[in-house]
């Protein structure tokens, strides 16, 4: 699905924000007080940094274990979630039922491209 380029340099961690930050898969605010998953490396020679809402990582995992490892890039969750229902749906109109996964999770992903396909 997906061309990763690895990054020379990687960190991960999860974080509670103490001010409003911006997820960058579904632009939602993260507010202060809540988890959030923190990410930065070294892509192609250049520094850059993610935050993603909770229910963005949670996703971004899902389509990586469907995907049996394969990478997500960051802020193409939509696209690969697409992907992903055509894959596994045979369609781009996403019906998660064959998705052996959380419900929430799984309706927070078609949520997510509902939405995007709304402003399309």
């Amino acid at each position: 699905m997906c061309d990763c380029v690895m990054p020379a340099a990687f960190s991960e961690n999860w974080r509670v924000a103490r001010v409003k930050h911006m997820c960058c898969e579904c632009h939602r605010d993260i507010l202060p007080g809540e988890r959030y998953q923190y990410v930065s490396g070294i892509w192609d020679g250049s520094p850059s940094d993610y935050k993603s809402c909770l229910m963005c990582a949670k996703t971004r995992d899902l389509i990586i274990r469907m995907n049996e490892g394969d990478c997500v890039s960051y802020t193409s969750l939509i696209e690969e979630i697409r992907e992903a229902a055509r894959l596994f749906n045979g369609t781009t109109r996403l019906s998660f039922r064959s998705w052996d996964d959380d419900p929430a999770t799984v309706g927070w992903a078609a949520g997510l491209v509902y939405r995007e396909e709304l402003v399309d």
